[in-house]
């Protein structure tokens, strides 16, 4: 694999996701300073959802392929088995 293509993948498209995130705590901090650590942790909690959401936009072709095969192995883990039915020949 390319060291262009390695860093891309791993590290510049992460990036490109804790934007929205960075961005939304600055603006956050302006309109809504923190004057207490309560405070802080609710306008954490309130901006957390960004980051997965960010993440999901960012890696969607990923996202949308673990989401595929999720649902694959849960069909197929529904499925009766017929691995242990009684078998219908007799012994003797």
């Amino acid at each position: 694999m390319p060291i262009r293509t390695y860093l891309w993948q791993t590290w510049f498209r992460t990036g490109l996701g804790v934007i929205p995130f960075a961005l939304a705590c600055a603006l956050s901090e302006r309109l809504w300073p923190a004057h207490s650590l309560i405070t802080f942790f609710l306008q954490i909690a309130a901006l957390l959802p960004l980051l997965p959401l960010a993440f999901a936009l960012i890696f969607r072709n990923e996202v949308v392929t673990q989401w595929q095969e999720w649902l694959r192995r849960r069909r197929l883990s529904t499925t009766p088995s017929h691995e242990y039915e009684t078998s219908t020949t007799t012994i003797g």
